[in-house]
Order: C-alpha cells, then structure tokens, then sequence
C-alpha cells in the first residue's frame, strides 16, 4: 500500500503535474475554468494558506500618507 498525501486535492494535483503553484491556476481548476471574482470569505478559508488573499489589505494612499506624516515629524 502506497502512503497517500495530506492536504487539499487540487493543491496536489498541481504539485504532482508540476503546474504552477498560484491562486488563479488553482482557482481555475478547482471552478473548472469559472472562478468566482471574488470568494466567499468561508471559501477563501478553505484554500490551501498559500493561497489565501490577505485579510487587510492597506489602502496605499493611507499608507502613503501615514509614511508621509511619520517623516515629516522627523
């Protein structure tokens, strides 16, 4: 009897055909070519970690701003 893998399918799958490791290959694979534009937070939940979007993403204009009034202390 051979060992089987851990983890999600799809994810091995990909890793044993040698295809690439991202979201959007696994996204479509796992919708059949028809990914939702965006995941149920549920859904993204379920995703193999390395493929999770991150959960706050920052505002690049406050972030620029915050950058701004910290060197503008100095």
């Amino acid at each position: 009897m051979t060992a089987t893998k851990c983890g999600d399918p799809i994810f091995n799958i990909m890793r044993a055909r040698g295809l690439p490791l991202t979201r959007e290959t696994y996204l479509n694979l796992n919708f059949m070519g028809r990914p939702p534009a965006v995941l149920h937070p549920e859904m993204e939940q379920e995703l193999p970690e390395e493929l999770r979007e991150p959960d706050d993403i920052p505002d690049p204009a406050t972030e620029f701003d915050r950058l701004l009034f910290v060197l503008m202390q100095e």
